[in-house]
């Protein structure tokens, strides 16, 4: 029997500004992976609504490329 390669995606750390505490801006960050290298508005936008404590009028501040691979080596398991 011979196993399945282990999947890899390019991962992407997404940032919005989530509101604000005592004056000061809250940040949250969503990390997605996806099969291509694209990260378009409507990416955007899945990645704003998968974080329920989102505000749906979230602007993004920042993408950030975390690079090529695996579900275990980026960790989601822990």
């Amino acid at each position: 029997m011979s196993e399945e390669p282990l999947t890899k995606r390019h991962y992407y750390a997404i940032s919005f500004i989530a509101g604000s505490e005592n004056g000061l801006l809250k940040i949250m960050s969503v990390y997605m992976g996806y099969p291509d290298q694209k990260v378009t508005l409507k990416r955007i936008a899945s990645a704003r609504r998968s974080e329920p404590k989102m505000p749906e009028s979230a602007p993004v501040v920042s993408v950030s490329y975390l690079g090529y691979m695996t579900d275990d080596e980026m960790d989601f398991m822990e």
